[in-house]
């Protein structure tokens, strides 16, 4: 999700669960510049609204390719291409993008994916749309972290919809929860907010919601390449539309998403 700039809080150090053993009593070391990678990338999202009786549902795909730099910390800086993206669904008429450069950066405040070069008037475009897609396989692994160990993260970041400005905080915890031959196993759950107010000309819109998601991303313990991920999100909701905020919509959102390198 690209992001807003924001004071970055102090991670928590990874923690080791009472009882786990890695494999041969080892701690991850993951290299520090990671191979170019090409994943597929899908994303469907349904919408159920009070007093609609249809269900529209979104559907996306594009192919992601990244190479990535690892920092201290285990932050991330990447840079790629989203190619061959298409939005379809609902009542609009598909929409796509060919290609996108894309410079991704993970740390342990926000996921932040911005085309290459930053676009202008960039709220609702197709191309940041697209962008997103390239955050379902980004991921900061610390330092020293074994089967069992834990830590949070607080990830805050924007978004824009039909020219509402959404601010997105997500509060993740995450485990290493497998440590399989060549293949580690990370589970994340957490908790999104959403908030946002905006709109066009005379139609002021504001929202606020919130939800949980959790996904789960096996990677190459040799390469540190995200092999596959998957995951899902619930999100309750209200919207107000006007000035009167007594009568508000109430909707959920419902969010599923992969990824798998060939």
């Amino acid at each position: 999700i690209p992001a807003a700039e924001a004071a970055r809080p102090v991670p928590s150090p990874p923690v080791p669960a009472r009882g786990a053993t890695p494999p041969s009593g080892r701690l991850l070391v993951l290299p520090s510049r990671i191979t170019p990678t090409v994943w597929r990338v899908q994303r469907r999202t349904t919408v159920a609204m009070d007093g609609a009786p249809e269900r529209p549902t979104l559907e996306e795909e594009a192919r992601v390719t990244l190479q990535w730099e690892r920092g201290a910390g285990g932050t991330l800086r990447g840079r790629g291409t989203v190619e061959s993206y298409r939005l379809s669904g609902g009542d609009a008429e598909p929409r796509t993008v060919p290609s996108l450069a894309v410079q991704v950066t993970v740390d342990s405040a926000a996921i932040r994916v911005v085309p290459e070069p930053p676009l202008v008037n960039a709220c609702d475009r197709e191309e940041m749309t697209a962008a997103r897609l390239a955050g379902a396989v980004a991921m900061r692994l610390p330092d020293g972290v074994t089967v069992g160990s834990v830590w949070r993260e607080r990830l805050e970041g924007t978004e824009c919809r039909a020219g509402v400005v959404i601010r997105v905080v997500r509060e993740v915890t995450a485990t290493l929860s497998r440590w399989d031959g060549e293949e580690v196993t990370v589970t994340r759950e957490g908790v999104v907010r959403l908030e946002g107010r905006g709109g066009r000309p005379f139609e002021l819109v504001e929202l606020e919601g919130e939800g949980r998601e959790r996904d789960e991303l096996v990677l190459s313990a040799r390469l540190g390449v995200v092999l596959r991920a998957q995951g899902r999100g619930t999100v309750a909701v209200r919207v107000w539309e006007g000035t009167d905020r007594r009568a508000a919509r109430r909707m959920e959102q419902v969010t599923e998403w992969s990824a798998i390198a060939p």
